[in-house]
């Protein structure tokens, strides 16, 4: 089936089109996976900081202030609230969550490792008497691991932006590649309209300026002048009549 000109012009332009939809397709995706980076990194860097204020408060009760072991244990609820939310989705901060993207799981898998095995002794720290015989070796593993426990939430921080930083170098190549494919076509379009646009209309044009073609023009335009001769004659005559 043979083209119009019309159906090959609108090919041509269509070509460009589809470049361009591939483009925002590309970067819609990318907003897409990274519609929730800034929260997760908001949540992972709240609990690199609780795992410091776990430390603080710890410590200060450990020097006989009462009082601060509500706080120890909203601090670890508070804790054990961000983790839960990271790992399988749900409410922290004030707003509702995904689960963090796969590409952390083992950076998240560190702290929760540590953070099963750290809070039976913030518990302990937390609700146990300074007098009792489990609360020494309990606050010495918080002590320890609390700085562990931060380092390895900061590496979930660290996780998350390198995550978000890939994902814009594969746009910014994909964009490229789509950009370098459109320039492609651009260029193929002119060698296709110049084949089969340009081509054919100069021909047309080149055979309704032959010598040929004229002759005709003029051979019909005498056989005009002659029919209209006729019709004027016979009008004569009739009026003759």
């Amino acid at each position: 089936m043979r083209l119009t000109l019309t159906k090959k012009i609108g090919l041509l332009l269509l070509l460009p089109l589809l470049g361009a939809l591939t483009g925002v397709g590309f970067f819609a995706s990318f907003l897409e996976k990274t519609r929730n980076t800034s929260r997760f990194i908001d949540v992972a860097g709240r609990q690199r900081l609780l795992a410091e204020e776990l430390l603080h408060w710890a410590h200060m009760v450990s020097m006989g202030q009462e009082e601060d072991r509500a706080g120890l244990r909203a601090y670890a609820a508070e804790f054990d609230g961000a983790l839960a939310a990271l790992e399988r989705g749900g409410p922290v901060l004030g707003r509702t969550i995904e689960p963090a993207p796969k590409e952390v799981a083992p950076q998240l898998a560190a702290v929760a490792e540590l953070w099963r095995e750290l809070k039976p002794d913030v518990d302990v720290v937390a609700l146990a008497s300074r007098d009792e015989a489990r609360f020494g070796p309990a606050y010495r593993r918080v002590e320890a691991g609390a700085e562990i426990l931060r380092d390895r939430s900061h590496s979930v921080v660290t996780a998350l932006v390198v995550r978000t930083e890939r994902l814009r170098q594969w746009v910014l190549r994909s964009l490229a590649t789509v950009a370098a494919a459109t320039l492609l076509v651009f260029i193929v379009g002119l060698v296709l309209t110049r084949r089969y646009i340009s081509r054919p209309v100069l021909r047309v044009g080149e055979v309704a300026g032959h010598p040929f073609v004229g002759e005709l023009h003029e051979h019909d335009d005498r056989a005009e002048r002659r029919l209209e001769q006729v019709q004027d004659g016979r009008g004569e005559r009739e009026g003759e009549e």
